[in-house]
This record gives structure tokens, sequence and C-alpha cells, in this order.
């Protein structure tokens, strides 16, 4: 697509806030994605509204890889929240959405 990818992978949970099974599946996805993808900028778990707020995040997660720059990619806990969050983008939001892949 001609960009360089930002991926925040999103929970309602932040870098392990909750210790729940769904927040820890994802922050093991990332930790998956990372050890193939070292150099990729992914980030996660984390809430959409810190990912795309660059002062809470800069705030309470300067660690963070999505710091300099807003995510371009977005991916979901399940299918569920995904499917719901798409369909709301395409309806109200001013984003193209692809997928869900």
């Amino acid at each position: 697509f001609g960009i360089t990818p930002r991926v925040a992978l999103l929970s309602y949970s932040n870098f392990g806030s909750s210790d729940s099974p769904e927040a820890n599946l994802v922050a093991k996805a990332r930790a998956i994605l990372k050890a193939k993808e070292p150099t990729l900028i992914c980030d996660g778990e984390i809430q959409p509204i810190v990912a795309f707020n660059k002062e809470i995040l800069k705030d309470n997660y300067p660690f963070s890889e999505l710091v300099q720059g807003e995510p371009n990619v977005l991916i979901f806990p399940n299918l569920a929240s995904g499917n719901i969050a798409y369909n709301l983008l395409q309806e109200v939001g001013e984003a193209d959405a692809i997928g869900p892949v």
C-alpha cells in the first residue's frame, strides 16, 4: 500500500493493566509478531484511545513504539470486535477500511 505499517494490537487493556486471558492473548500475539518481524513498528495490548492520543500515550507509556506516530494498521482481539469496528468506520469514519483480513 506504499506505507510503513504502524500496528496497534487492540484490547481493553494497556500493556498489562489487565491479567485477563483475552488481554494476555493480545500481548502474546505482539510478542510472536516481534519475534518474527523485529523491525516492525507494533505495540499492544493497547486501547484505541491510547493508541491514537499522542499525549496520553507519551505521558503514560513513553516506551511505546507508537509514540512517534499514529497506528495505520489495527489488529482486533477477536472477530466480533473487529467486525463491529470495521462497520462503524465504514459508516461514520473518514478512513478506508481494507478487510477484514
